[in-house]
């Protein structure tokens, strides 16, 4: 596959040998057409999706990597201890979600690792 650059400097495909950066890369072997990276000379690179006008930042994405606990919205969290009779650091979701903010921004490890005391807490 070649590899161009924004500046379009020589770059080299996987054979090794040079190939202009500006050139599309990719779609000239089979099987690489899905996704194609085009240096149109402009200061914003872009990319799209092969044979199209469409650019892959306009497409759908999803999570690969997301934690549970994490993923929990505040009030959520509310109801679950409510059920199970948990107190929680802050009784309303708004107040709770600028708890789990700090926390994950003290600085402190301690004090971070205490969010998941909450959340695992009420998903056992």
């Amino acid at each position: 596959m070649t590899e161009g650059n924004a500046r379009g400097e020589t770059t080299r495909d996987n054979s090794g040998n040079p190939s202009a950066g500006n050139e599309q890369a990719g779609n000239e072997q089979a099987g690489n057409d899905v996704v194609g990276y085009i240096n149109e000379g402009s200061a914003q690179d872009k990319y799209r999706v092969s044979g199209t006008d469409i650019s892959i930042q306009s497409l759908p994405k999803v999570s690969l990597h997301d934690h549970l606990d994490g993923g929990l919205r505040p009030q959520t969290i509310i109801e679950l201890a409510d059920t199970i009779g948990m107190r929680v650091p802050e009784p309303d979701a708004d107040r709770l979600g600028r708890w789990f903010e700090q926390q994950s921004d003290s600085g402190s490890l301690v004090e971070y690792l205490k969010t998941f005391d909450v959340t695992v807490g009420v998903m056992q």
